[in-house]
């Protein structure tokens, strides 16, 4: 009888620290005979002080949430620090991955940087799966007739709300723990770093991080439309 070769997966965290609707997590759980979740510190960008210590305490806030999802499924957060493209490539050499998931981002250097990590991937025949996230519809969904971009916000508008109706887009299912407990291939985890460690200041966040506020805030929101 001839053994089917284990698929080992990483999914690649950025700025989607939550488990409900992830399309990459749960993609990477489906397919995936063992998953690995992985964030990375953005050395560079960190270094740069592009964004204060409000901003990095609350995004520790949403890792330190995360973690502990994470941990309940049984797939404790991995972490890296430096340059992202560098350690997300080390890490899929180093873990002997199949595929690296990751959801998609549209700003300019996270187009550059997410075009570099899939070039040296593919290099190593190590796949990438991306998926559309931060978006209900991406810039080539919502086209005019004849495929052009839309000038017209009016326009616009009605062709949107046209495709919702048409597509209605779905919501990602969290694995349960009885599926992803048997998927885990590093049990071990490291203390996520401080603010200060980072080389920030501690300060409480004004907003409470993680994705349970967050879906709370979401849902006082939609209550009141």
């Amino acid at each position: 009888m001839v053994m089917k070769p284990r698929i080992r997966g990483i999914v690649w965290f950025r700025r989607d620290l939550r488990l409900a609707d992830q399309p990459a997590f749960t993609a990477a759980c489906k397919e995936c005979d063992e998953v690995i979740p992985l964030f990375v510190f953005d050395e560079p960008l960190l270094q740069s002080h592009e964004f204060g210590s409000a901003c990095v305490n609350f995004m520790l806030g949403c890792l330190d949430e995360l973690q502990a999802s994470l941990v309940a499924l049984g797939l404790p957060l991995q972490w890296r620090r430096g340059c992202q493209v560098d350690e997300v490539f080390r890490a899929a050499l180093e873990w002997e991955a199949d595929v690296v998931y990751w959801n998609r981002d549209y700003e300019p250097s996270a187009l550059l940087r997410d075009r570099a990590v899939q070039e040296r991937l593919t290099r190593e025949d190590i796949a990438v799966k991306t998926f559309k996230d931060h978006v209900v519809f991406e810039a080539e969904e919502v086209r005019g007739a004849a495929g052009e971009p839309m000038q017209r916000y009016s326009a616009y508008r009605a062709r949107w709300w046209a495709k919702w109706h048409a597509v209605k887009p779905t919501v990602c299912v969290v694995p349960h723990s009885s599926t992803t407990t048997k998927k885990a291939v590093r049990s071990s985890m490291s203390p996520l770093p401080t603010a200060n460690e980072l080389g920030y200041e501690y300060l409480v966040p004004w907003i409470a991080p993680g994705e349970h506020r967050a879906r709370e805030q979401l849902r006082w929101f939609v209550e009141g439309l």
